[in-house]
Protein backbone atom coordinates (compact mmCIF):
# COMPACT_ATOMS: atom_id res chain seq x y z
CA UNK A 1 0.00 0.00 0.00
CA UNK A 2 2.54 2.15 0.50
CA UNK A 3 4.01 1.91 -2.64
CA UNK A 4 0.71 2.70 -4.49
CA UNK A 5 0.75 6.02 -2.23
CA UNK A 6 3.93 6.37 -3.45
CA UNK A 7 2.98 5.88 -6.98
CA UNK A 8 -0.09 8.38 -6.40
CA UNK A 9 1.91 10.91 -5.12
CA UNK A 10 4.31 11.14 -7.57
CA UNK A 11 1.52 11.31 -10.18
CA UNK A 12 -0.27 14.34 -8.40
CA UNK A 13 3.43 15.98 -7.88
CA UNK A 14 4.23 16.07 -11.45
CA UNK A 15 0.52 16.79 -12.32
CA UNK A 16 1.08 19.99 -10.46
CA UNK A 17 4.20 20.80 -12.26
CA UNK A 18 2.83 20.60 -15.58
CA UNK A 19 -0.78 22.17 -15.17
CA UNK A 20 0.19 25.53 -14.54
CA UNK A 21 2.82 25.19 -17.16
CA UNK A 22 0.37 23.49 -19.74
CA UNK A 23 -0.15 25.53 -23.08
CA UNK A 24 -3.57 24.23 -23.73
CA UNK A 25 -6.96 25.86 -22.07
CA UNK A 26 -9.25 23.05 -20.77
CA UNK A 27 -12.97 23.53 -21.36
CA UNK A 28 -15.67 21.86 -20.29
CA UNK A 29 -19.05 21.19 -22.11
CA UNK A 30 -22.63 20.30 -20.73
CA UNK A 31 -24.66 17.25 -22.06
CA UNK A 32 -26.56 19.21 -24.51
CA UNK A 33 -27.54 17.66 -28.09
CA UNK A 34 -25.49 20.57 -29.21
CA UNK A 35 -22.86 20.91 -26.18
CA UNK A 36 -22.43 24.31 -24.87
CA UNK A 37 -19.28 25.72 -22.83
CA UNK A 38 -20.04 26.06 -19.29
CA UNK A 39 -16.57 26.53 -17.30
CA UNK A 40 -13.32 27.05 -18.55
CA UNK A 41 -9.73 26.17 -16.00
CA UNK A 42 -7.59 28.99 -16.56
CA UNK A 43 -3.62 28.73 -15.42
CA UNK A 44 -0.72 30.70 -16.29
CA UNK A 45 0.27 29.83 -19.27
CA UNK A 46 -2.90 29.88 -21.10
CA UNK A 47 -4.09 33.58 -19.80
CA UNK A 48 -3.01 34.51 -23.21
CA UNK A 49 -5.43 32.47 -25.23
CA UNK A 50 -8.57 33.82 -22.80
CA UNK A 51 -7.62 37.41 -23.49
CA UNK A 52 -7.12 37.15 -27.33
CA UNK A 53 -11.30 36.43 -26.99
CA UNK A 54 -11.86 39.48 -24.77
CA UNK A 55 -13.34 42.65 -26.91
CA UNK A 56 -12.77 46.05 -26.03
CA UNK A 57 -15.37 46.28 -23.58
CA UNK A 58 -13.30 43.32 -21.79
CA UNK A 59 -16.23 40.46 -22.19
CA UNK A 60 -15.33 37.16 -22.38
CA UNK A 61 -16.22 36.38 -26.44
CA UNK A 62 -15.37 32.78 -26.05
CA UNK A 63 -18.07 31.11 -26.35
CA UNK A 64 -18.84 32.10 -30.45
CA UNK A 65 -16.23 30.13 -31.21
CA UNK A 66 -18.40 26.61 -30.51
CA UNK A 67 -21.72 27.54 -32.60
CA UNK A 68 -23.59 24.66 -33.14
CA UNK A 69 -23.12 23.75 -36.26
CA UNK A 70 -19.43 23.31 -35.73
CA UNK A 71 -19.95 21.28 -32.23
CA UNK A 72 -22.34 18.95 -34.49
CA UNK A 73 -19.95 18.70 -36.96
CA UNK A 74 -17.36 18.14 -34.50
CA UNK A 75 -19.39 15.32 -32.48
CA UNK A 76 -19.93 13.49 -36.16
CA UNK A 77 -16.34 12.52 -36.25
CA UNK A 78 -16.52 8.70 -35.79
CA UNK A 79 -13.47 8.33 -33.54
CA UNK A 80 -13.52 8.85 -29.56
CA UNK A 81 -11.31 11.94 -29.59
CA UNK A 82 -12.84 14.74 -31.87
CA UNK A 83 -10.39 17.41 -32.91
CA UNK A 84 -10.66 20.22 -35.56
CA UNK A 85 -8.02 23.25 -36.32
CA UNK A 86 -9.59 26.55 -36.15
CA UNK A 87 -7.99 30.00 -37.94
CA UNK A 88 -8.99 32.90 -36.37
CA UNK A 89 -8.22 36.97 -36.87
CA UNK A 90 -10.28 39.94 -35.88
CA UNK A 91 -11.19 43.26 -37.58
CA UNK A 92 -11.04 46.33 -35.92
CA UNK A 93 -14.12 49.25 -36.59
CA UNK A 94 -14.10 52.20 -34.85
CA UNK A 95 -12.64 50.65 -31.62
CA UNK A 96 -14.94 47.55 -31.78
CA UNK A 97 -13.47 44.33 -31.77
CA UNK A 98 -15.23 41.75 -34.33
CA UNK A 99 -14.23 37.76 -34.70
CA UNK A 100 -13.72 35.82 -37.75
CA UNK A 101 -13.23 32.08 -37.21
CA UNK A 102 -13.26 28.95 -39.34
CA UNK A 103 -12.22 25.29 -39.56
CA UNK A 104 -10.83 23.54 -42.89
CA UNK A 105 -14.01 22.10 -43.20
CA UNK A 106 -15.13 25.41 -43.39
CA UNK A 107 -12.86 27.09 -45.65
CA UNK A 108 -12.88 24.00 -48.19
CA UNK A 109 -17.40 23.99 -48.48
CA UNK A 110 -17.72 27.64 -48.87
CA UNK A 111 -14.30 28.30 -51.71
CA UNK A 112 -13.46 30.49 -49.48
CA UNK A 113 -9.58 29.15 -48.50
CA UNK A 114 -7.43 31.65 -50.23
CA UNK A 115 -9.30 34.45 -49.44
CA UNK A 116 -9.41 33.77 -45.56
CA UNK A 117 -6.24 33.14 -45.43
CA UNK A 118 -5.40 36.08 -47.82
CA UNK A 119 -6.89 38.64 -45.32
CA UNK A 120 -6.20 36.98 -42.08
CA UNK A 121 -2.61 35.96 -42.25
CA UNK A 122 -1.66 39.51 -42.78
CA UNK A 123 -2.94 40.77 -39.67
CA UNK A 124 -1.11 40.52 -35.99
CA UNK A 125 -4.24 38.91 -34.57
CA UNK A 126 -3.93 35.69 -37.18
CA UNK A 127 -4.30 33.08 -34.80
CA UNK A 128 -4.51 29.15 -35.35
CA UNK A 129 -5.92 27.08 -32.33
CA UNK A 130 -6.70 23.63 -32.44
CA UNK A 131 -9.66 21.91 -30.62
CA UNK A 132 -9.68 18.46 -28.56
CA UNK A 133 -12.77 16.84 -27.23
CA UNK A 134 -13.56 13.85 -25.53
CA UNK A 135 -17.03 12.64 -24.05
CA UNK A 136 -16.82 12.10 -20.52
CA UNK A 137 -16.97 8.33 -19.76
CA UNK A 138 -16.72 8.67 -15.30
CA UNK A 139 -20.17 7.75 -14.01
CA UNK A 140 -21.28 9.58 -10.92
CA UNK A 141 -19.47 7.98 -8.42
CA UNK A 142 -16.53 8.70 -10.51
CA UNK A 143 -17.29 12.39 -10.65
CA UNK A 144 -17.65 12.33 -7.29
CA UNK A 145 -14.43 10.98 -6.25
CA UNK A 146 -12.76 14.46 -8.33
CA UNK A 147 -13.80 16.35 -5.37
CA UNK A 148 -11.77 16.96 -2.19
CA UNK A 149 -14.20 17.29 0.47
CA UNK A 150 -11.63 18.21 3.12
CA UNK A 151 -13.04 21.43 4.97
CA UNK A 152 -16.44 21.58 2.85
CA UNK A 153 -19.74 21.48 4.15
CA UNK A 154 -21.89 19.14 3.01
CA UNK A 155 -24.31 21.36 1.37
CA UNK A 156 -21.35 22.75 -0.31
CA UNK A 157 -19.76 19.54 -1.69
CA UNK A 158 -23.52 18.51 -2.79
CA UNK A 159 -23.55 21.40 -5.48
CA UNK A 160 -20.08 20.89 -6.78
CA UNK A 161 -21.45 17.56 -7.65
CA UNK A 162 -24.57 18.66 -9.28
CA UNK A 163 -22.49 20.86 -11.75
CA UNK A 164 -20.02 18.09 -12.31
CA UNK A 165 -23.38 15.77 -13.02
CA UNK A 166 -24.22 18.41 -15.78
CA UNK A 167 -21.08 17.88 -17.84
CA UNK A 168 -20.82 15.79 -20.75
CA UNK A 169 -17.45 16.69 -22.28
CA UNK A 170 -13.61 17.64 -21.81
CA UNK A 171 -11.67 19.89 -24.31
CA UNK A 172 -8.87 21.61 -24.77
CA UNK A 173 -7.99 24.78 -27.15
CA UNK A 174 -4.53 25.30 -27.91
CA UNK A 175 -2.56 28.43 -29.92
CA UNK A 176 -0.31 27.13 -32.51
CA UNK A 177 0.36 30.03 -34.48
CA UNK A 178 3.36 30.95 -35.50
CA UNK A 179 5.26 34.07 -37.16
CA UNK A 180 7.13 32.24 -38.91
CA UNK A 181 4.65 29.93 -40.70
CA UNK A 182 2.55 33.13 -42.02
CA UNK A 183 4.18 33.35 -45.17
CA UNK A 184 3.25 29.73 -46.02
CA UNK A 185 -0.38 30.74 -45.55
CA UNK A 186 0.16 33.66 -48.22
CA UNK A 187 1.67 31.74 -50.75
CA UNK A 188 -1.07 31.63 -52.81
CA UNK A 189 -2.73 34.68 -51.97
CA UNK A 190 -4.95 36.84 -54.12
CA UNK A 191 -4.38 40.34 -55.60
CA UNK A 192 -7.61 40.97 -56.02
CA UNK A 193 -10.64 40.32 -53.58
CA UNK A 194 -13.49 41.36 -51.92
CA UNK A 195 -13.20 40.49 -48.35
CA UNK A 196 -16.93 41.55 -47.69
CA UNK A 197 -17.38 37.71 -48.76
CA UNK A 198 -16.09 36.33 -45.40
CA UNK A 199 -18.70 37.84 -43.37
CA UNK A 200 -20.19 34.46 -43.15
CA UNK A 201 -17.00 33.56 -41.22
CA UNK A 202 -17.77 36.14 -38.49
CA UNK A 203 -18.44 34.65 -35.15
CA UNK A 204 -22.19 35.95 -33.19
CA UNK A 205 -21.72 39.02 -31.13
CA UNK A 206 -23.95 37.42 -28.52
CA UNK A 207 -22.37 34.40 -26.87
CA UNK A 208 -23.55 32.33 -23.96
CA UNK A 209 -21.15 33.10 -21.20
CA UNK A 210 -19.23 30.69 -19.27
CA UNK A 211 -17.35 30.25 -15.49
CA UNK A 212 -14.26 31.09 -14.91
CA UNK A 213 -12.17 28.47 -12.84
CA UNK A 214 -8.93 29.20 -11.57
CA UNK A 215 -6.40 26.68 -11.47
CA UNK A 216 -4.83 26.65 -7.97
CA UNK A 217 -0.75 26.40 -8.12
CA UNK A 218 2.12 27.92 -6.04
CA UNK A 219 2.29 31.44 -6.94
CA UNK A 220 5.70 32.14 -7.75
CA UNK A 221 4.98 35.31 -9.64
CA UNK A 222 6.16 38.74 -7.50
CA UNK A 223 2.36 40.18 -8.19
CA UNK A 224 -0.34 38.50 -9.63
CA UNK A 225 -1.47 39.65 -13.47
CA UNK A 226 -5.08 40.77 -14.35
CA UNK A 227 -7.01 40.39 -17.50
CA UNK A 228 -7.89 43.45 -18.86
CA UNK A 229 -7.95 45.18 -21.94
CA UNK A 230 -7.57 48.80 -22.72
CA UNK A 231 -6.18 50.71 -26.04
CA UNK A 232 -2.75 52.08 -26.16
CA UNK A 233 -0.47 53.73 -28.07
CA UNK A 234 3.26 52.83 -27.79
CA UNK A 235 5.88 55.32 -29.19
CA UNK A 236 9.73 54.29 -29.71
CA UNK A 237 11.88 56.87 -31.12
CA UNK A 238 10.16 58.28 -34.21
CA UNK A 239 7.52 55.02 -35.04
CA UNK A 240 3.82 55.07 -32.44
CA UNK A 241 1.95 51.90 -33.04
CA UNK A 242 -1.74 51.50 -31.70
CA UNK A 243 -2.36 48.11 -29.56
CA UNK A 244 -4.06 47.25 -26.35
CA UNK A 245 -3.18 45.07 -22.90
CA UNK A 246 -3.29 41.69 -22.48
CA UNK A 247 -3.08 42.19 -18.95
CA UNK A 248 -1.80 44.33 -16.27
CA UNK A 249 0.03 44.54 -13.01
CA UNK A 250 1.78 47.51 -10.91
CA UNK A 251 5.10 47.14 -12.18
CA UNK A 252 4.17 46.03 -15.75
CA UNK A 253 2.07 44.78 -18.40
CA UNK A 254 1.56 43.05 -21.96
CA UNK A 255 0.60 44.62 -24.86
CA UNK A 256 -0.67 43.32 -28.43
CA UNK A 257 -0.14 45.37 -31.75
CA UNK A 258 -1.80 46.16 -34.97
CA UNK A 259 1.69 46.58 -36.71
CA UNK A 260 5.39 45.96 -35.73
CA UNK A 261 7.61 47.84 -33.73
CA UNK A 262 10.92 47.53 -34.45
CA UNK A 263 12.60 47.20 -30.84
CA UNK A 264 14.42 44.85 -28.99
CA UNK A 265 14.56 43.48 -25.29
CA UNK A 266 15.95 46.67 -22.99
CA UNK A 267 14.80 49.21 -25.20
CA UNK A 268 12.83 51.61 -23.53
CA UNK A 269 9.12 52.79 -25.05
CA UNK A 270 6.83 55.31 -23.60
CA UNK A 271 3.67 54.31 -23.27
CA UNK A 272 0.39 56.17 -23.58
CA UNK A 273 -2.84 55.13 -22.46
CA UNK A 274 -6.32 57.26 -24.24
CA UNK A 275 -9.13 55.81 -22.54
CA UNK A 276 -7.85 55.18 -18.72
CA UNK A 277 -6.50 58.75 -18.84
CA UNK A 278 -10.47 59.62 -18.66
CA UNK A 279 -10.51 57.68 -15.05
CA UNK A 280 -7.91 60.33 -13.78
CA UNK A 281 -7.41 63.97 -13.65
CA UNK A 282 -4.03 64.02 -11.33
CA UNK A 283 -2.34 61.74 -13.53
CA UNK A 284 -0.92 62.35 -16.60
CA UNK A 285 -0.70 58.83 -18.55
CA UNK A 286 1.13 59.82 -22.03
CA UNK A 287 4.55 58.95 -22.56
CA UNK A 288 5.06 56.69 -19.64
CA UNK A 289 8.60 55.24 -19.83
CA UNK A 290 8.17 51.22 -19.96
CA UNK A 291 11.22 48.69 -20.92
CA UNK A 292 10.83 45.73 -23.02
CA UNK A 293 11.73 42.65 -20.92
CA UNK A 294 9.81 40.24 -24.28
CA UNK A 295 9.01 40.01 -27.43
CA UNK A 296 7.68 37.76 -29.69
CA UNK A 297 9.50 37.33 -33.14
CA UNK A 298 7.06 39.95 -35.30
CA UNK A 299 7.48 42.62 -32.78
CA UNK A 300 3.49 42.34 -32.22
CA UNK A 301 3.07 41.17 -28.58
CA UNK A 302 5.98 43.21 -25.86
CA UNK A 303 6.30 42.73 -22.35
CA UNK A 304 6.90 45.63 -20.53
CA UNK A 305 8.07 46.84 -17.14
CA UNK A 306 8.21 49.90 -15.23
CA UNK A 307 11.30 51.85 -15.91
CA UNK A 308 12.29 54.38 -13.33
CA UNK A 309 12.32 54.07 -9.69
CA UNK A 310 8.68 52.29 -8.63
CA UNK A 311 7.82 55.17 -5.90
CA UNK A 312 7.74 57.91 -8.40
CA UNK A 313 6.69 56.06 -11.62
CA UNK A 314 3.09 57.15 -12.62
CA UNK A 315 2.24 53.93 -14.64
CA UNK A 316 2.84 51.89 -11.62
CA UNK A 317 0.95 54.47 -9.29
CA UNK A 318 -2.12 54.33 -11.48
CA UNK A 319 -2.62 50.85 -12.14
CA UNK A 320 -2.39 50.31 -8.09
CA UNK A 321 -5.15 52.34 -7.60
CA UNK A 322 -7.12 51.13 -10.72
CA UNK A 323 -6.17 47.56 -8.84
CA UNK A 324 -6.93 48.53 -5.49
CA UNK A 325 -10.01 50.53 -6.58
CA UNK A 326 -11.59 47.93 -8.67
CA UNK A 327 -11.84 44.36 -6.78
CA UNK A 328 -14.67 43.43 -8.21
CA UNK A 329 -14.43 44.15 -11.95
CA UNK A 330 -11.19 42.71 -12.68
CA UNK A 331 -10.63 38.97 -13.85
CA UNK A 332 -8.35 37.68 -11.03
CA UNK A 333 -9.91 39.63 -8.38
CA UNK A 334 -13.32 37.59 -8.79
CA UNK A 335 -11.87 34.75 -10.00
CA UNK A 336 -10.46 34.00 -6.50
CA UNK A 337 -14.07 34.20 -5.11
CA UNK A 338 -14.91 31.38 -7.52
CA UNK A 339 -17.00 28.08 -5.71
CA UNK A 340 -14.24 26.74 -3.60
CA UNK A 341 -14.17 22.89 -4.98
CA UNK A 342 -14.73 23.86 -8.70
CA UNK A 343 -11.57 24.09 -9.49
CA UNK A 344 -9.54 20.84 -7.98
CA UNK A 345 -12.37 18.92 -9.38
CA UNK A 346 -12.30 20.30 -13.08
CA UNK A 347 -8.19 19.66 -12.64
CA UNK A 348 -8.78 16.38 -11.56
CA UNK A 349 -11.48 15.41 -13.96
CA UNK A 350 -9.03 17.00 -16.79
CA UNK A 351 -6.35 14.89 -15.75
CA UNK A 352 -8.19 11.91 -17.37
CA UNK A 353 -8.33 13.86 -20.80
CA UNK A 354 -4.83 14.58 -20.80
CA UNK A 355 -4.91 15.48 -24.25
CA UNK A 356 -0.85 16.82 -25.14
CA UNK A 357 2.07 14.93 -24.20
CA UNK A 358 4.62 16.36 -21.10
CA UNK A 359 7.54 15.62 -21.43
CA UNK A 360 9.69 16.62 -17.70
CA UNK A 361 12.99 18.23 -18.19
CA UNK A 362 15.31 16.96 -15.06
CA UNK A 363 18.79 18.50 -13.82
CA UNK A 364 20.03 15.10 -12.55
CA UNK A 365 19.59 13.66 -15.97
CA UNK A 366 22.80 14.74 -18.28
CA UNK A 367 20.49 15.20 -21.66
CA UNK A 368 17.77 16.75 -19.63
CA UNK A 369 15.27 14.39 -20.91
CA UNK A 370 13.48 13.04 -17.33
CA UNK A 371 10.10 11.41 -17.60
CA UNK A 372 6.89 11.81 -19.93
CA UNK A 373 3.48 12.21 -18.44
CA UNK A 374 0.60 9.92 -20.42
CA UNK A 375 -2.75 8.06 -20.02
CA UNK A 376 -4.06 5.34 -21.15
CA UNK A 377 -6.51 6.73 -24.01
CA UNK A 378 -4.89 6.55 -27.48
CA UNK A 379 -3.49 10.23 -28.63
CA UNK A 380 -1.93 10.98 -31.23
CA UNK A 381 1.86 11.23 -30.75
CA UNK A 382 1.88 7.57 -28.80
CA UNK A 383 2.43 5.89 -32.10
CA UNK A 384 5.56 7.73 -33.06
CA UNK A 385 7.16 8.00 -29.93
CA UNK A 386 6.58 4.11 -28.82
CA UNK A 387 8.63 3.39 -32.11
CA UNK A 388 11.84 1.66 -32.00
CA UNK A 389 11.45 0.92 -27.91
CA UNK A 390 13.84 -1.67 -26.66
CA UNK A 391 14.41 -0.94 -22.48
CA UNK A 392 12.08 1.82 -22.09
CA UNK A 393 8.22 2.74 -23.02
CA UNK A 394 8.76 5.55 -24.56
CA UNK A 395 11.92 6.75 -27.47
CA UNK A 396 12.22 10.17 -27.90
CA UNK A 397 14.97 9.53 -30.91
CA UNK A 398 12.68 11.12 -33.46
CA UNK A 399 12.29 14.32 -31.96
CA UNK A 400 16.12 15.20 -30.56
CA UNK A 401 18.65 13.31 -32.96
CA UNK A 402 21.60 14.65 -33.53
CA UNK A 403 22.01 17.98 -32.64
CA UNK A 404 17.96 18.41 -32.20
CA UNK A 405 18.64 18.16 -28.60
CA UNK A 406 21.20 20.87 -27.93
CA UNK A 407 19.35 23.53 -29.96
CA UNK A 408 15.26 22.35 -29.24
CA UNK A 409 16.19 21.77 -24.95
CA UNK A 410 19.77 22.66 -23.16
CA UNK A 411 20.47 26.05 -25.00
CA UNK A 412 17.22 27.05 -24.96
CA UNK A 413 16.63 25.98 -21.12
CA UNK A 414 19.32 27.99 -20.40
CA UNK A 415 18.13 31.14 -21.51
CA UNK A 416 14.70 30.58 -20.06
CA UNK A 417 13.59 32.27 -17.14
CA UNK A 418 10.59 30.47 -14.89
CA UNK A 419 8.04 34.02 -15.76
CA UNK A 420 8.43 33.71 -19.58
CA UNK A 421 6.31 32.72 -21.96
CA UNK A 422 6.95 29.58 -23.66
CA UNK A 423 9.53 28.95 -26.20
CA UNK A 424 8.25 27.12 -29.08
CA UNK A 425 9.41 25.47 -32.31
CA UNK A 426 8.20 23.07 -34.65
CA UNK A 427 9.45 19.61 -35.48
CA UNK A 428 9.20 18.12 -39.53
CA UNK A 429 9.91 14.22 -39.37
CA UNK A 430 10.82 11.91 -42.01
CA UNK A 431 10.19 8.29 -41.34
CA UNK A 432 10.97 5.93 -43.45
CA UNK A 433 13.08 2.18 -43.73
CA UNK A 434 16.68 2.10 -44.93
CA UNK A 435 17.74 -0.59 -46.86
CA UNK A 436 18.56 -3.01 -44.08
CA UNK A 437 15.06 -2.60 -43.22
CA UNK A 438 15.50 -0.56 -39.98
CA UNK A 439 13.72 2.15 -39.43
CA UNK A 440 15.23 5.31 -39.37
CA UNK A 441 13.92 9.25 -38.66
CA UNK A 442 15.37 12.55 -40.42
CA UNK A 443 14.17 15.14 -38.32
CA UNK A 444 14.53 19.21 -38.78
CA UNK A 445 13.56 22.30 -37.23
CA UNK A 446 10.84 23.73 -39.43
CA UNK A 447 12.97 27.57 -38.97
CA UNK A 448 15.83 25.65 -41.20
CA UNK A 449 13.44 25.46 -44.42
CA UNK A 450 14.35 28.81 -46.52
CA UNK A 451 10.69 28.72 -48.33
CA UNK A 452 7.50 26.90 -48.32
CA UNK A 453 8.30 24.56 -51.06
CA UNK A 454 11.59 23.75 -49.54
CA UNK A 455 8.95 22.28 -46.78
CA UNK A 456 6.78 20.82 -49.43
CA UNK A 457 9.70 18.87 -50.74
CA UNK A 458 10.49 17.45 -47.62
CA UNK A 459 7.19 16.65 -46.70
CA UNK A 460 6.21 14.76 -50.37
CA UNK A 461 9.57 13.01 -50.34
CA UNK A 462 8.67 11.84 -46.86
CA UNK A 463 5.60 10.75 -47.51
CA UNK A 464 6.73 8.84 -50.67
CA UNK A 465 9.00 6.82 -49.16
CA UNK A 466 7.35 6.15 -45.63
CA UNK A 467 5.30 8.73 -43.17
CA UNK A 468 5.37 12.32 -42.36
CA UNK A 469 5.25 13.57 -39.21
CA UNK A 470 5.06 17.67 -37.29
CA UNK A 471 5.22 18.26 -33.90
CA UNK A 472 5.43 21.35 -31.92
CA UNK A 473 7.01 21.82 -28.47
CA UNK A 474 6.00 24.35 -25.84
CA UNK A 475 9.18 24.53 -23.23
CA UNK A 476 8.49 25.87 -20.17
CA UNK A 477 11.25 26.54 -17.08
CA UNK A 478 9.86 25.61 -13.69
CA UNK A 479 10.06 27.25 -10.58
CA UNK A 480 10.51 24.98 -6.80
CA UNK A 481 7.88 22.33 -6.62
CA UNK A 482 4.32 23.02 -5.32
CA UNK A 483 5.32 20.08 -2.16
CA UNK A 484 2.49 21.89 0.00
CA UNK A 485 0.35 20.24 -2.55
CA UNK A 486 1.05 16.78 -1.39
CA UNK A 487 2.94 17.76 1.94
CA UNK A 488 -0.05 15.11 3.60
CA UNK A 489 0.59 12.05 1.62
CA UNK A 490 4.52 12.59 1.98
CA UNK A 491 4.10 12.97 5.77
CA UNK A 492 2.43 9.43 5.73
CA UNK A 493 5.19 7.98 3.27
CA UNK A 494 7.53 8.90 5.48
CA UNK A 495 6.38 7.49 8.75
CA UNK A 496 7.08 4.08 7.25
CA UNK A 497 9.68 4.34 4.62
CA UNK A 498 11.51 7.74 4.97
CA UNK A 499 13.90 7.17 2.32
CA UNK A 500 11.41 6.36 -0.54
CA UNK A 501 9.88 10.18 0.44
CA UNK A 502 12.94 11.47 0.19
CA UNK A 503 13.85 10.24 -2.91
CA UNK A 504 10.53 11.34 -4.19
CA UNK A 505 11.23 15.24 -2.98
CA UNK A 506 14.74 14.94 -4.44
CA UNK A 507 13.25 14.11 -8.20
CA UNK A 508 10.74 16.73 -7.86
CA UNK A 509 12.91 19.25 -7.09
CA UNK A 510 15.22 18.30 -10.25
CA UNK A 511 12.52 19.21 -12.40
CA UNK A 512 13.80 22.46 -14.50
CA UNK A 513 11.14 22.74 -17.12
CA UNK A 514 8.19 21.57 -19.25
CA UNK A 515 8.60 20.64 -22.64
CA UNK A 516 4.33 20.58 -24.09
CA UNK A 517 4.24 18.34 -26.95
CA UNK A 518 1.65 18.20 -29.46
CA UNK A 519 1.11 16.93 -32.86
CA UNK A 520 0.34 19.05 -35.72
CA UNK A 521 1.08 16.46 -39.40
CA UNK A 522 -2.42 17.93 -39.74
CA UNK A 523 -2.22 21.37 -39.98
CA UNK A 524 0.98 21.38 -41.32
CA UNK A 525 -0.80 19.14 -44.40
CA UNK A 526 -3.31 21.58 -44.78
CA UNK A 527 -1.38 24.92 -44.58
CA UNK A 528 0.77 23.11 -46.95
CA UNK A 529 -1.65 22.49 -49.62
CA UNK A 530 -0.68 18.60 -49.50
CA UNK A 531 -2.71 15.18 -49.28
CA UNK A 532 -1.37 12.18 -47.81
Amino acid sequence: SIDYLLSSVEVKGYEQYYLPRMTGLPLFFNKEATPQLVHVLKSENNQAVLEYWRDERNNDKLGGLFTPLRMQRLLSQPQPHKQCWIYCFTHTVRSHIYFFSATQEELEESGLRDLFFTVGARRPSWRVFKLDLEAIQLNSQGLKSLINIDGLPPAHVATVEQQLEQLGYVGQLIAVDDDAQRIDYLTDALEEFQANQLQIFANPIEVPAFELELLHYVQLRKELRYMHKTTVAVKHGINTVVGWTRDISTHGLQVELEQPLACERGDVIGLTLPKLQALTRDMKLQNLTYRVVNANPARTVLNLCIEGSADTHIGRLFFQRLIDSNPDKLKTARELKRMSGMARALRNLYTYHLFNTPLYLSKAKPNRLGAIGTIDKPRPLQGLLTECCVEKPFNLLPLFQGPLLKHLILLPLRQLRREDAPHSCEIFISRQFDRQGDLCYDSRLEDEFTSAEDKRHFVRTALKRGNFSSVRLFLSRTGRPDVDFIAGELDYVAKYAIHKARQLEETLWSVAGICDLMDTTAATLYRLKIKR
